[in-house]
């Protein structure tokens, strides 16, 4: 049985209202527990953020004709080196949508500097290492490399209203 906070809280990232669920129900489900905060969730982009809500709409069927495509892809053991591409270049904005967890330049610079400098920076400067680091994360994210200018802007106004 899932056992909510007492005081269940979510912030809007468009304008910063909390979003209380209310109470939490004795006997709830996990997944009726989701189903009720996603209530609560959509009921407030309708209302309060109706443009929004239009441009999720927009893109997911733009996503939703790429999912259907990589399910069909998937299907088969493709050796063609075109249908491969084409297969990453749907998937990519897939995969950078639902990437939990992001390094800007500054995060990476960071982490090079005040949790591995005691060990790494002995080997090499933090400046040499730089590039090694943002093409290892570039590449283990793929980073840009097939990435859809629509996923682009929605991950570039995330990361500003994140900021905001």
């Amino acid at each position: 049985m899932f056992e909510p906070p007492i005081t269940p809280l979510t912030m809007c990232r468009l304008c910063n209202q909390p979003i209380v669920q209310g109470p939490p129900i004795i006997g709830e489900s996990e997944a009726d527990h989701a189903m009720r905060v996603m209530r609560s969730l959509v009921r407030h982009l309708q209302h309060s953020h109706p443009e929004h809500m239009k441009e999720i709409a927009q893109q997911t069927q733009i996503l939703s004709a790429s999912l259907y495509g990589i399910q069909i892809v998937q299907s088969y053991e493709i050796a063609d080196p075109v249908m491969l591409l084409e297969y990453d270049k749907a998937r990519a904005p897939l995969h950078a949508l639902t990437r939990k967890n992001t390094l800007t330049d500054a995060q990476l610079e960071t982490v090079l500097t005040e949790k591995l400098a005691p060990t790494v920076y002995k080997l090499m400067a933090i400046r040499a290492a730089m590039p090694i680091a943002k093409w290892l994360r570039d590449f283990l994210s793929e980073e840009g490399e097939f990435e859809h200018a629509t996923v682009k802007q929605a991950r570039e106004s995330t990361v500003a209203i994140k900021t905001a």
